[in-house]
């Protein structure tokens, strides 16, 4: 049965691929914030199936975040600061209660930058945070979960292709700043 598990999550990883990369290429913020929904339901089964419970739990939560973080871009409207703090300290919680080994201190971390890349109106500082989150799922999957190591390094080459693609001009501008002149754009 085990292995049965594990063909199943590698199946459903390269689903979870797709629509995490996919959604990194836009600079929407609702495509992202959509794309994200998808790809983390189908981690949150990923990471089930791998018996992760710390991981799974986190992710789970990450998609009611989703889908509340896409509710108030639809509506246009600002997602409060005190909503993006309660859901951190609710990954915390999950995060203690599903405690299996130190690895699953990286899954909080990772979800806590998430949470603050959904609720951005920018697209490119939410990909430098989705980055940073990404990179440390990739951590956590090297050592614990092997059917997401793909997934989680395709989804890094490819933020960082969005953010080459649709962000240099800001980066730049951000850069010119602070530094002054920049040869980045």
């Amino acid at each position: 049965m085990e292995q049965n598990n594990e063909i199943i999550a590698l199946i459903i990883s390269i689903f979870t691929t797709l629509f995490a990369v996919a959604g990194m290429q836009f600079k929407s913020m609702k495509v992202i914030i959509v794309s994200q929904l998808l790809a983390n339901t189908l981690l949150g089964v990923q990471y089930v199936l791998e018996d992760r419970l710390s991981a799974s739990g986190i992710v789970m939560i990450a998609i009611v975040l989703t889908i509340i973080s896409f509710v108030f871009s639809y509506k246009k409207m600002d997602f409060p600061i005190w909503l993006v703090i309660v859901f951190c300290v609710g990954f915390a919680v999950v995060s203690v209660l599903s405690y299996q080994n130190a690895w699953d201190i990286l899954p909080l971390v990772a979800v806590w930058f998430f949470a603050w890349a959904m609720v951005q109106k920018n697209s490119a500082v939410c990909r430098i945070l989705s980055l940073c989150n990404v990179l440390l799922w990739l951590i956590y999957d090297i050592a614990l979960a092997p059917s997401a190591i793909l997934t989680h390094a395709v989804i890094i080459v490819f933020t960082v292709v969005g953010i080459i693609r649709q962000d240099r001009k800001e980066w730049a501008a951000f850069f010119k700043k602070i530094f002054g002149k920049t040869d980045v754009a």
